[in-house]
């Protein structure tokens, strides 16, 4: 599957208290900011993927996201 966000687009986000099922967020990691989909909810977290499954990093090496680490859920696409 293709990202749907490409790599120099710029995102407009929404901070909320919870994130839900696909919704596509933006969240920090190792001091750099990731945009990613959720895929699950847990008490502990988010498991996030990208949508170019293959090639992405994201919760299969990262672990959980934490709701700290989260800087929004994606609204718009510029």
């Amino acid at each position: 599957m293709t990202p749907s966000i490409e790599d120099g687009q710029y995102v407009i986000v929404r901070k909320k208290k919870r994130y839900k099922y696909n919704d596509i967020i933006v969240f920090t990691f190792d001091h750099r900011y990731y945009v990613k989909r959720v895929q699950s909810v847990y008490q502990d977290g988010y498991f996030v993927l990208g949508d170019c499954f293959s090639s992405s990093v994201d919760s299969r090496t990262m672990g959980l996201i934490n709701s700290k680490d989260i800087i929004g859920s994606v609204l718009v696409v510029i």
